[in-house]
């Protein structure tokens, strides 16, 4: 049974270290299913199952787990291409133990018992170095996702992080429950016209608490995909450089465009609400 840090688990594979030099694009894809005790002085997540993938085809697995208690079920995937991510985490606790799958109290470690927390997760990521095709010797680069699914259940989520080359990582989190269809938008990187490296990934998890009792289930969806809508690209005169070209190692090439303007619908409802204090202050 291998064994990580819980905490290193959720930080380290949401955060991609930009390797330099590197000739080719890295895919990965990761699927993977495991417990963590709340008194584990190593603080540890123990696996159940694992798959991955280091060309970014999907990684995938589904698993069965049991304790003295309860039966958990678990199934994840992921695929990773460039400017495209998916990751899916399902999970299940139910009360009834069918005895199939992994015993988890057998196995226990130091005789920790039943677990506290059930896990299911799924990552896909990519990086690679952009090659900028243009005349500007100044560049600020700002990139454009879109990020779609849903999540279902409380103590889930999903994770997006970016890093532009040795800038700071810069991520986003989603746990609410509801459907999502969100433009996001990363912070501006201001560089020359010499190549910068890129990275990009998407973590889903799902955590099923036995202290919240059973039956409990979780899903951050394959609906979840996580691509690069473009780049807002522009010179040290702030014009959009619709002429230029990003390319990046894969042959990918990145759409130029300018940052989405809010709606006219929100615009207006900004305006009203701006017109309405002022009257309510007068």
């Amino acid at each position: 049974m291998k064994k990580f840090n819980f905490n290193s688990f959720l930080i380290m594979t949401s955060v991609l270290l930009v390797v330099e030099g590197r000739s080719q694009i890295v895919l990965t894809s990761e699927a993977y299913s495991g417990f963590v005790y709340d008194d584990d002085p190593n603080n540890a997540l123990y696996q159940i199952d694992s798959d991955s993938s280091n060309d970014g085809s999907s990684a995938t697995l589904s698993s069965s787990a049991y304790d003295e208690d309860y039966q958990f079920t678990a199934t994840s995937s992921a695929t990773a291409s460039s400017q495209s991510l998916k990751a899916q985490a399902v999970g299940a606790l139910n009360a009834v133990n069918t005895g199939v799958g992994f015993d988890v109290f057998t196995n226990s470690p130091d005789g920790l018992g039943n677990p506290d927390t059930y896990v299911s997760s799924a990552k896909a990521a990519y990086s690679e170095t952009l090659t900028y095709g243009g005349t500007a010797v100044h560049y600020n680069s700002r990139y454009i996702l879109n990020f779609t699914g849903t999540i279902e259940g409380y103590n889930n989520y999903a994770v997006i992080t970016l890093q532009h080359a040795n800038n700071a990582v810069q991520q986003w989190v989603f746990s609410e429950p509801g459907d999502y269809n969100e433009t996001l938008v990363s912070n501006a990187f201001v560089h020359g016209q010499f190549p910068q490296d890129f990275s990009l990934s998407i973590q889903s998890t799902v955590n099923l608490n036995t202290l919240d009792g059973a039956p409990q289930s979780g899903e951050v969806d394959l609906g979840h995909t996580l691509n690069v809508v473009g780049i807002d690209l522009r010179d040290n005169t702030g014009a959009l450089l619709t002429g230029d070209s990003v390319t990046g190692e894969s042959g990918s090439v990145y759409n130029i465009v300018a940052v989405p303007e809010p709606s006219s619908g929100l615009l207006f409802l900004l305006g009203a609400s701006s017109l309405a204090l002022r009257r309510s202050r007068r």
